[in-house]
């Protein structure tokens, strides 16, 4: 594909997402960076990679490594303030954590959710209030409220919560499986714990 000449366009571009090549070795496909002609354009999408590796560094002197890492909660937050100053809004921190606690650390997803939250404010400053009104929780924080209530043995409020996440269209397969992984996480850190390794 890569050696087949684009159609109409100038450039062709070949977009290859958590291949697992850069964690593991890929020795051909290193060698061949050198080779591309120059119609096409590579974009490798990974999670996972080794800095050491031949692919990486053949990738880093024909071409770009960019990393999108998550913002931390303080970044976030001057994020959204300037945004609401742009538009003329104020919000305490109390409110700013509410906001952020209901929408993640997802950047898309929090400029979404902000755009609504400006749509629905009049007022220049924006309450907690506003933010329960307006803004979508995230499927985790339900799923974390679920696992609260499962450990604590309040049933009604966990299948309220169940029920809740179905409303949402959530897969009760997917539901099932981010009750597992975090009762595995839960687990593996009371063994680290137990073993005196935290």
């Amino acid at each position: 594909l890569s050696e087949t000449l684009p159609f109409f366009k100038e450039k062709r571009m070949i977009l290859v997402e958590n291949s697992g090549f850069f964690k593991n070795s890929c020795d051909d496909l290193a060698e061949y960076m050198s080779q591309v002609p120059e119609s096409t354009c590579f974009v490798f999408v990974e999670e996972e990679v080794d800095k050491r590796g031949k692919l990486y560094k053949a990738i880093k002197s024909k071409g770009r490594v960019v990393e999108f890492e998550r913002q931390d909660e303080r970044t976030l937050m001057r994020w959204v303030l300037t945004v609401l100053k742009k538009e003329g809004r104020n919000i305490t921190e109390d409110t700013m954590k509410a906001f952020l606690g209901r929408t993640g650390a997802d950047m898309e997803n929090i400029s979404k959710e902000l755009e609504k939250l400006i749509c629905y404010t009049m007022g220049h400053t924006i309450t907690t209030e506003d933010v329960y009104a307006v803004c979508t929780e995230q499927t985790e924080n339900r799923i974390f409220e679920m696992i609260q209530s499962i450990t604590e043995k309040n049933r009604r409020k966990a299948m309220d919560l169940y029920a809740d996440l179905l409303a949402m269209k959530e897969p009760p397969m997917r539901i099932l499986f981010l009750i597992t992984r975090q009762f595995q996480q839960l687990m593996l850190l009371k063994q680290m714990s137990a073993e005196g390794l935290d």
